[in-house]
């Protein structure tokens, strides 16, 4: 499925973001239970006690070198860093000043925002239940904005459901504003309809439900408001709702980071930002998405590599951001992941991609676990399938 995104995120009416789940049919299929089992005891089984991480660097980079314009990737195992490497143009000689790309280069990482979304909706969600089943399970009517009209079966929408595209919402749209928003909630959903199909309005709406689950202060609305005070105050609610989102991203998730790396958001600070490309190499200038924040929860996050890889290791390999049994729920369920399946050479992998196109050109980003404790952090700012990449690359180290 494709997705326009509209003027009031402020990006080019030529943007679409592409939410499809990426698979790389030839290197990975869904397992049986068997493959899964296998797969766990060979994951905890002590690995050779020298892993060549460069030697999967040049692999991997082997692999993207000559394909985009632009690329860098984070290695790492476990809780530790262990290689790097960058190549090609962050900005190209038609967007003056041209630079190489490198790890600090930031970029909005698209679809890879879920996983933050999903990790800070854990966080809130265990402020309501000590266990994150029963926690899950609860309905997330209560935490809408109260004077929205709520159509045919929303009422049975679990956060469980929202966190892994189930909830019966099928737009095949992009717009994920409050407006949007508003009138999908109105339109109710089919029961028939459950069931995982990738809409990034799923993640969109906890912009809104996490800051009333976590008591954020927000304009209230009455129900006999005018159509134009109605208009103002609906206003003043999407940017404040907006606003409380990012503030709890941030004290829950994005707080836990390296501090060095300064403040995340979801618009480019950075003078002369990076931007996105067609490849082959043109004369066409390059693309930045803009200030995300209004449509943010499925997309928006501005992170470059280095942050991207950082967030991801400490969801996973520290219990700063969640304990370690709700990270893996979130692997195993595929709460804010695309894929929690089995490679081709027997190892388990969980994954998530962030993809913008906007014609020929595009930006890329995974982040990708194996079984075997490495993890990616990639993008790139060129059209390729980065999910099949770094599945390939590490097939191809471990053969």
């Amino acid at each position: 499925m494709t997705l326009t995104a509209t003027a009031e995120t402020g990006t080019p009416e030529s943007l679409v973001m592409d939410t499809t789940e990426l698979e790389a049919k030839s290197s990975f299929r869904m397992p049986t239970r068997e493959q899964f089992q296998l797969s766990e005891q060979l994951a905890t089984q002590t690995l050779a006690p020298v892993l060549d991480f460069e030697k999967l660097a040049t692999i991997l980079e082997n692999k993207l070198k000559g394909k985009v314009i632009g690329y860098s990737f984070v290695l790492s195992y476990k809780n530790s860093y262990k290689a790097s490497r960058s190549g090609g143009q962050s900005r190209q000689a038609q967007d003056a000043p041209a630079r190489n790309m490198t790890m600090v280069d930031k970029y909005s990482i698209a679809s890879v925002s879920k996983t933050i979304t999903a990790a800070a909706c854990m966080n809130a969600l265990r402020t309501f239940s000590n266990d994150i089943s029963t926690a899950l399970n609860m309905k997330v009517a209560p935490f809408l904005p109260e004077h929205w009209s709520r159509g045919a079966n929303i009422d049975t929408i679990s956060f469980r459901e929202l966190l892994t595209h189930s909830s019966g919402i099928r737009t095949g749209g992009n717009n994920c504003s409050y407006q949007s928003l508003k009138s999908i909630i109105a339109g109710g959903i089919s029961l028939a309809n459950k069931g995982r199909m990738y809409d990034n309005n799923n993640f969109a709406l906890l912009r809104l439900i996490i800051p009333k689950m976590m008591c954020y202060p927000v304009t209230s609305i009455g129900s006999n408001e005018s159509i134009f005070s109605l208009l103002i105050k609906e206003g003043q609610q999407a940017s404040e709702f907006a606003n409380a989102y990012k503030h709890y991203c941030h004290k829950s998730v994005l707080s836990k980071l390296e501090n060095a790396f300064g403040t995340v958001d979801c618009a480019n600070a950075q003078a002369n930002p990076a931007l996105y490309y067609a490849f082959p190499k043109g004369a066409d200038k390059g693309f930045n998405v803009g200030d995300l924040t209004l449509t943010s929860g499925g997309q928006g996050w501005v992170m470059s590599t280095l942050e991207m890889a950082d967030f991801f290791r400490r969801l996973h390999y520290t219990e700063l951001i969640l304990p370690n049994a709700i990270s893996e729920v979130m692997k195993k369920e595929r709460a804010g992941y695309d894929n929690y399946s089995v490679t081709n050479d027997g190892v388990i992998f969980y994954s998530k991609n962030g993809i913008y196109n906007s014609g020929n050109a595009g930006y890329r980003s995974v982040i990708m676990g194996f079984g075997d404790h490495v993890q990616m952090a990639i993008m790139t700012n060129s059209i390729i399938d980065l999910t099949g990449v770094a599945i390939q690359a590490h097939q191809d180290w471990k053969a």
